[in-house]
């Protein structure tokens, strides 16, 4: 009886394909690719065979983890083309972006190793929300702190900024792309309306799902007393402050203004309230009736729902006997191990079900 946040996560392998396609023109796709065959990672610095050799590593991981051959010959059949860069605007020609063959070299023997955990292609490589900007070192940015650039960044694609480590390109308070100091709580940020979480990131591990959404969601620059353009990367940001995602208000709410001004932290609204979304509410639940949505209390067990969010437990349960969903006590932490089995991933410690026994969780990410 799960539904969808009302910020829905990317599958893992989409966000492989994007971390790659913010690169240059590459494409992910389902047609079968050649095999390269054996090509020394980045040999001379060259970074044109990349992301060949990246996915035949992860493939190849997949492979190691025990995932089942379905999976795998999917991800085989993952096609990348194109080059990294094109003509004049390549930036490693430029010099302003760096492709080190060693650090390439090193991702894929880690991915190859047998004694890699089969958690997830970023978790098992190690990489937090700030070494995953650059693939590991693989794609280092060689332009200071404060430069304009031109290749725009983000925190969402990793190994696209000409940025120095720990720095990527932004857009400043006027607006204008420059290499902004990425900063954590406690940290200063510049002022941005159009970006209220600015150049602050979370530095953290991947998600139990392998991405890294609760780093970047986490955390808003609140503007400095007396000041328009510098700031505090912080959490909890106060009602009023400016937001982009509901995880960073202490209220639990943000909310999009109606005159296309930012969306700012509210207040959470109080039962019998019309309300969009169960984060509206401090109830916790926004339901549906013949009233409209409304925020209105959670059920205890033994109520009819439609969705765990209408429970208290946060677990609606399908009664084998009506038919109907139930509110029912949350159910017991995974525990089947893999090989065991399941008939839905819940069941699972590694948190993927697939064709009735627990798999490893990177085949997960990558099905």
């Amino acid at each position: 009886m799960n539904t969808p946040s009302r910020h829905a996560r990317r599958s893992c392998l989409a966000w492989l394909c994007l971390t790659l396609a913010g690169l240059g023109p590459l494409g992910c796709g389902d047609s079968d690719r050649k095999d390269p065959g054996p090509v020394t990672p980045g040999e001379n610095g060259d970074a044109s065979a990349f992301c060949e050799e990246f996915w035949d590593a992860v493939c190849d991981h997949a492979e190691l983890c025990g995932c089942d051959p379905q999976i795998v010959g999917n991800c085989r059949g993952i096609q990348c083309a194109g080059p990294l860069f094109e003509g004049s605007d390549d930036p490693i020609e430029r010099g302003t972006l760096i492709f080190d063959p060693a650090a390439a070299g090193a991702l894929f023997a880690r991915l190859r190793n047998p004694s890699t955990s089969c958690d997830g292609v970023y978790a098992d490589l190690g990489l937090d929300s700030y070494s995953a900007l650059s693939f590991g070192g693989v794609f280092r940015g060689t332009l200071p702190e404060g430069s304009p650039c031109s290749l725009q960044g983000s925190k969402q694609r990793p190994g696209v900024t000409e940025c120095v480590a720990g720095s990527l390109c932004l857009p400043d308070g006027q607006g204008e792309q420059r290499c902004l100091k990425l900063a954590g709580v406690g940290e200063s940020c510049s002022v941005n309306p159009n970006e209220p979480d600015s150049n602050c990131l979370l530095r953290k591990g991947p998600d139990s799902d392998n991405e890294f959404e609760s780093a970047f969601d986490a955390l808003v620059c609140l503007p400095s007393a007396g000041s328009s353009s510098s700031g505090t990367c912080a959490t909890n940001a106060p009602n009023g402050a400016s937001c982009d995602d509901d995880d960073q208000c202490e209220s639990g709410r943000c909310v999009t203004s109606s005159n296309d001004g930012p969306s700012t932290c509210a207040q959470a609204l109080s039962s019998g309230s019309r309300c969009e979304a169960s984060s509206d509410c401090e109830t916790g639940y926004c339901g549906s009736g013949n009233a409209g949505r409304l925020c209105v209390p959670q059920a205890a067990d033994g109520v009819e729902c439609v969705e765990d969010q209408a429970c208290r437990s946060g677990a609606c349960m399908l009664d084998g006997v009506t038919g109907m969903g139930v509110c029912a006590p949350a159910p017991v932490p995974a525990a089947v191990p893999i090989g065991g089995a399941c008939s839905r991933s819940d069941d699972c410690a590694s948190l993927f079900c697939y064709d009735g026994r627990c798999a490893p969780r990177v085949c997960g990410t990558l099905n």
